[in-house]
């Protein structure tokens, strides 16, 4: 799910394009597609923007990076 939608946004032509694409994506969607895919959901906008934008906090972001580090962790079969 995330390799194509990622795909689809990287290649979209404007702001209003990506906004239609990740529209009703959680927290956590928008965090997987940035941190795994690479994918920049804002040009030139600081973060700030962007979490005013898609309505979520700091905090939020940073308990789903802890989970998500966490699991990783947990199952990364070198440790």
């Amino acid at each position: 799910m995330y390799k194509k939608l990622a795909a689809r946004i990287m290649s979209a032509k404007n702001r209003e394009a990506v906004s239609v694409l990740v529209g009703d994506l959680s927290a956590k969607d928008i965090i997987v597609l940035k941190e795994q895919y690479g994918v920049v959901l804002s040009t030139g906008e600081d973060d700030q923007a962007l979490l005013k934008e898609f309505q979520i906090t700091r905090r939020k972001i940073e308990k789903i990076e802890k989970k998500a580090i966490h699991k990783k962790g947990s199952s990364d079969p070198k440790q």
